[in-house]
């Protein structure tokens, strides 16, 4: 089989998060000899994960997506002569690392770096790919474009992992959102502990909402540099709940003074449990979160913990996806994964993205093998991404039917717990404290 020069096999995405770098290290390693370009509009990686700016905290990464991944490279490495068998087996190692962990957001978007750097992909951060940039696929002026413009121009396909506000969707595939459905409401809760403390059990987890009459999930990562763990507690709330910690216009005391407000529980302005505190005193909602978030920090004291740097925020929990994910546009394949295609919720997202990255990854280099003359413009979308497009419709039905299974459960947990598991840990606590208060009469504490 004839090799293809690497400047005729040209892809350029848009995104330089786990999912988008992912995609560009499967692409690289299906074909060494393509050029594949990474644009992102954020600072490089090492320093923009930093400890006192933005994702410090991590995901867990499920066992079916890593194998689905693998599968997918696993086959390459069988059937494609063109792969780099060591790069792709590299891959692999690296995600299988990551099957069934919770691991920082960080240290995945490190590690895919590095694997990008050493495949050969160009990942240019700081320079992303804007909607005039987008538009630019229309000018015919040559001499006017600059480089991103001109690598636009260049590629025979552009994807977009550039999140769920996707400029590449908006912009060139011009798709609707459908299935668009709120499914619920999340406070959640991120702050670093210390090395000692390990996942609560599930007995530990039951007691605690029986307790509060909440329902939440804990994640705690493995250590980082900094000898610290991320943490991060996930509650489940009502609307008028999540309304309340979500005001437009939230006033701040400072001493004597009071600050102008601002916005305050999403995730650029999250509260801190002082925040939190001072809104309690006039809103019952708040208290009872409040309260909720003390007993659960209470419960990581026990367990030799702290609740440090920690960030509250709200967590509107809506599904989406686009009618289509991939089209012909002015002769190009312009194709979406991760967010920009759907939105999931629970981890889901990422785990999708993962799984979508291989499907995308398979679809291009399908396209590169059948196509004989890649100078030719396109007027008809290949069929290799007509089976991508459907199958990303498959895989987002699929992921939703597992959503809405996890969230019946969560809402039969939660009437249980309203009926018989809050009553039951009430009743056993006061049984304790009355049996407590009568043996210290019968056997006081010594002095």
């Amino acid at each position: 089989m004839s090799t293809i020069s690497s400047y005729s096999q040209k892809v350029v995405i848009a995104g330089a998060g786990p999912v988008g770098l992912a995609l560009a290290c499967t692409l690289k390693s299906q074909n060494k000899y393509s050029d594949i370009t990474v644009y992102d509009k954020r600072p490089d990686p090492y320093l923009e994960f930093d400890a006192n700016k933005h994702r410090t905290h991590g995901l867990r990464i499920s066992r079916d997506a890593i194998s689905f991944f693998n599968k997918i490279l696993k086959k390459e490495i069988k059937h494609n002569p063109n792969i780099n068998v060591s790069g792709a087996k590299d891959l692999q190692k690296q995600f299988s690392g990551w099957k069934g962990r919770f691991v920082r957001t960080h240290q995945i978007q490190s590690a895919l770096s590095e694997k990008a750097k050493k495949l050969g992909v160009k990942v240019l951060y700081n320079c992303g790919i804007s909607a005039q940039d987008l538009e630019s696929l229309k000018n015919h002026d040559l001499e006017s474009l600059n480089q991103v413009q001109k690598d636009l121009k260049e590629a025979q396909v552009i994807i977009g992992c550039d999140g769920s506000h996707s400029p590449v969707r908006d912009t060139l595939l011009k798709e609707k959102l459908s299935d668009v459905k709120m499914m619920q409401h999340l406070l959640e809760l991120k702050f670093n502990t210390h090395v000692n403390v390990r996942q609560r059990s599930s007995k530990t987890a039951s007691i605690h909402n029986a307790e509060c009459e909440e329902v939440d999930f804990e994640s705690i990562g493995q250590a980082g540099e900094d000898g610290l763990k991320p943490g991060t507690l996930h509650l489940v709330i009502d609307e008028a709940t999540f309304n309340a910690l979500r005001p437009k216009k939230t006033s701040i005391k400072t001493g004597d003074s009071e600050t102008e407000s601002i916005k305050k529980g999403d995730s650029a302005h999250p509260w801190n449990l002082a925040e939190l505190k001072l809104a309690a005193q006039t809103d019952r909602r708040i208290e009872k979160v409040y309260k909720t978030l003390m007993h659960y920090v209470a419960s990581l004291h026990k367990r030799r913990g702290d609740c440090i740097n920690e960030r509250i925020s709200t967590l509107p929990l809506e599904i989406y996806r686009a009618e289509n994910v991939c089209n012909v546009v002015n002769g190009k394949v312009v194709a979406i994964c991760g967010d920009a295609s759907s939105g999931l919720i629970y981890e889901r997202g990422f785990n999708k993205g993962i799984k979508e990255a291989g499907l995308c990854a398979l679809a291009v280099s399908d396209f590169f093998k059948s196509q004989a003359d890649l100078t030719q413009k396109l007027s008809t979308l290949p069929q290799s991404f007509k089976r991508y497009n459907q199958q990303s419709k498959d895989l987002f039905v699929s992921e939703r039917r597992w959503i809405t299974f996890k969230i019946t459960l969560i809402k039969i947990y939660k009437t249980f717990l309203y009926y018989i598991g809050t009553p039951y840990a009430m009743f056993r606590r006061n049984i304790l404290n009355k049996l407590r208060t009568k043996l210290f009469k019968i056997l006081p504490p010594a002095c």
